[in-house]
């Protein structure tokens, strides 16, 4: 899975919780761009958006050769399909 919405969540919850380790995550020189860009501009690195999409093809993919049941499928499609229809319509980094 990519890192980028993870990252975001645990700095919202980090910021909340821990104020040091909110800091720490802020300066960090990996993390701390990322969480800076989406702060101020809601935006997602583009490289991150391409990577989670093809994840989320991918697993659809994996469910639909495995066999798994129309509902399942329609379903898991709607989730995943909202969510890179969101994720594609956030500016790019």
């Amino acid at each position: 899975l990519p890192t980028t919405p993870f990252v975001l969540l645990f700095a919202f919850f980090a910021s909340k919780g821990s104020p040091a380790f909110a800091q720490w995550l802020d300066e960090h020189p990996r993390f701390g761009p990322v969480i800076e860009n989406w702060r101020n501009n809601r935006a997602v690195p583009a490289r991150a958006k391409g990577l989670a999409c093809t994840m989320m093809a991918v697993s659809w993919s994996v469910l639909y050769l495995s066999g798994a049941s129309v509902t399942v499928l329609v379903v898991s499609g709607v989730f995943m399909g909202g969510s890179a229809s969101y994720l594609l319509s956030r500016p790019s980094t």
